[in-house]
């Protein structure tokens, strides 16, 4: 969960569901999406492709740089312009399957996430208290493989 998402809608789909401006029209996205693969970010009411993760300086042996490793956990001084997930603690089913899960807000709560400080937006940073689905296999995962469903 904490290095894949799943992105079953269209740009337009999202675009229309936050009543923004789909900046990212055409964007080719896949349906799963891992650290440094493209995803869509809702900014100041415009919808925009950002590849997903923080871009690691990272230098080979010579102390040569070499391309950044997108990673999803990084200290603020070496962010970029990038997104990630805002984790909180699992609860319900979520708790049986993994310790963190990603926050979900409620509708009537978008405008404050979108538009709200920074303080008031954290306020939402909570453990789900609705239902969740598990959609749970025995088998292991693996890229490629069909993720559980939250």
């Amino acid at each position: 969960m904490c290095n894949l998402y799943r992105m079953t809608k269209t740009a337009d789909e999202v675009a229309k569901l936050f009543d923004a401006v789909n900046a990212a029209a055409g964007t080719n996205l896949g349906v799963e999406i891992y650290p440094g693969y493209p995803g869509l970010v809702l900014e100041s009411g415009h919808l925009r492709q950002m590849n997903w993760g923080f871009p690691l300086q990272v230098k080979g042996a010579k102390g040569q740089p070499l391309k950044p490793k997108p990673v999803n956990n990084a200290r603020t001084d070496k962010l970029g312009d990038v997104y990630s997930m805002v984790m909180t603690d699992a609860a319900g089913l979520a708790a049986e399957v993994h310790r963190r899960m990603p926050v979900v807000l409620r509708q009537q709560d978008y405008a404050v996430w979108l538009g709200s400080d920074p303080d008031t937006a954290l306020e939402l940073c909570r453990p789900w208290a609705g239902d969740v689905l598990i959609d749970s296999t025995d088998e292991p995962w693996s890229r490629g493989a069909q993720p559980r469903l939250f």
